[in-house]
């Protein structure tokens, strides 16, 4: 529907203060040409509405009896408004869900790196993606150098390798189990080394266990 709205009914919703975004926008254009976009939270923020305007040429056509054209170049100030609540309401659930989310990932970060236990998380292609401190600290490093390197917990050539064992466990797909000896912080270890797919995918995940006292 249209509506048929004078400046100053517009300048009420939208900000009537001449510090207000709409009226400053509204004035640069008046004073230098252009356009602006706005988004404007009107009644109290329940509302958000994307607010257009642009300054074109105008040139009235002269006809007597109804008005004098005036000299020199005119403009006429075009505005027109988008209801954007529901989209804005949209991305904040949006949002919600996504912090959410993002706090749950945080927590089961903090449950693994408090493991003993070695844990790793492979992608489609067979790179490390994720592994926790105990991972690293097997291979006295940090976690984001084992990623950046992608460093194999156990990689022997022609012996034994955690990335054959986890293609193995997606041509097979089942979970892989090894036990071998591995140097960790100058001792020798006895590990139980797994690599398990995960449905669907091309992606592992994997764990080491140290055995050595069993």
């Amino acid at each position: 529907p249209l509506y048929h709205f004078q400046i100053q009914d517009l300048a009420k919703i939208f900000g009537e203060s001449s510090l207000s975004p709409f009226q400053r926008a509204l004035q640069h254009i008046i004073s230098f040409g252009g356009n602006f976009t706005l988004d404007v939270a009107v009644f109290d923020g329940t509302q958000h509405f994307e607010v257009y305007g642009c300054c074109v040429p105008y040139n009235p056509p002269s006809m007597p009896g109804l008005y004098r054209k005036a000299p020199g170049p005119q403009q006429m100030i075009i505005l027109s408004f988008r209801d954007i609540s529901r989209r804005l309401n949209e991305q904040s659930k949006f949002n919600s869900m996504q912090e959410a989310k993002n706090n749950e990932l945080e927590k089961l970060r903090i449950l693994t790196d408090v493991s003993p236990i070695a844990l790793w998380y492979r992608n489609d292609n067979g790179r490390i993606q994720y592994c926790n401190l105990a991972y690293a600290g097997a291979l006295d490093t940090t976690i984001n150098r084992v990623i950046a390197e992608n460093r194999e917990l156990v990689d022997r050539y022609g012996e034994v390798s955690t990335y054959e064992l986890s293609r193995r466990a997606l041509q097979q797909n089942e979970k892989v189990t090894i036990r071998t000896h591995i140097v960790i912080a100058g001792e020798r270890r006895f590990l139980e080394l797994a690599e398990i797919p995960i449905p669907n995918s091309m992606q592992t995940v994997g764990y080491a266990i140290d055995i050595t006292e069993i």
